[in-house]
């Protein structure tokens, strides 16, 4: 669950995927 930060676009993304945005 944690692994996948782009999966869940949680309100604090500590670290900020390529992917999620």
């Amino acid at each position: 669950q944690l692994s996948s930060s782009d999966q869940a676009g949680q309100d604090e993304p500590s670290v900020p995927s390529p992917v999620s945005f």
